[in-house]
């Protein structure tokens, strides 16, 4: 297996400051980067802390995925506790 042109910089703590540096690192990528490779990406910038010390994850926040077209974004979209979620009928993750 190749070595990646790239690698996170975990003495980033900021969730902002790592998205600034996930951007910079798919500016600089000459291929598209795998499905793996993203969902590690994406893991890398949800587990950045917020201006109070916490991630997503400590604040129970997630995303509503119940809607059935997700590519784009529409202003009923908002983050809602994973405790919202959990106790609506139909939950099944």
């Amino acid at each position: 297996m190749a070595k990646k042109p790239y690698s996170l910089d975990f003495s980033i703590v900021r969730d902002t400051d790592r998205t600034r540096a996930i951007e910079e690192i798919l500016d600089s990528l000459s291929y598209d980067p795998s499905p793996t490779e993203l969902e590690q990406m994406a893991s890398y910038i949800l587990y950045g802390k917020d201006e109070n010390g916490q991630n997503a994850i400590q604040r129970n926040e997630t995303i509503d995925k119940d809607k059935r077209y997700k590519s784009y974004k529409t202003k009923d979209d908002k983050v809602k506790s994973l405790d919202e979620i959990m106790d609506t009928p139909g939950f099944n993750e």
